[in-house]
């Protein structure tokens, strides 16, 4: 399985990919911001998922989702941030993401949601629910 994590925030992106590494069995590839996935991306032969956090300074979340969704169409994209903020999740969602996760989730939530986003399911935490 292969993992794609984005995020500005080195020790946050490097737990994340221990804890998928473990639990999935999972090559975790880590990049800390959009131009560097985009390139990842295409050195990679199949992402099985990108996690994309959604605020990283200097860039737009919109247009990051945007040019995630046009580099790997058919992978499922699961959104992260340390912002539960419903306006969030409105453009996560507006994006056709495969889940919102906040950054404060538990590992063990961290492993349910992905296992569902896997599985073809969609991952909404009920604090964020709409």
């Amino acid at each position: 399985m292969q993992i794609l994590i984005c995020d500005d925030h080195p020790i946050v992106a490097s737990a994340l990919g221990m804890t998928l590494e473990t639990a999935f069995d999972a090559q975790v590839h880590i990049t800390l911001n959009c131009s560097q996935a985009l390139a990842k991306v295409a050195e990679v032969d199949r992402l099985d998922l990108v996690m994309l956090d959604l605020h990283i300074p200097g860039e737009d979340a919109r247009s990051n989702l945007i040019a995630a969704r046009a580099a790997c169409p058919d992978t499922p994209i699961l959104v992260f941030s340390g912002s539960d903020d419903v306006c969030n999740l409105r453009l996560a969602l507006e994006m056709d993401v495969a889940g919102f996760l906040p950054k404060s989730s538990s590992p063990e939530v961290v492993e349910a949601a992905l296992r569902l986003v896997l599985a073809g399911g969609r991952y909404l935490p009920d604090a964020v629910r709409l």
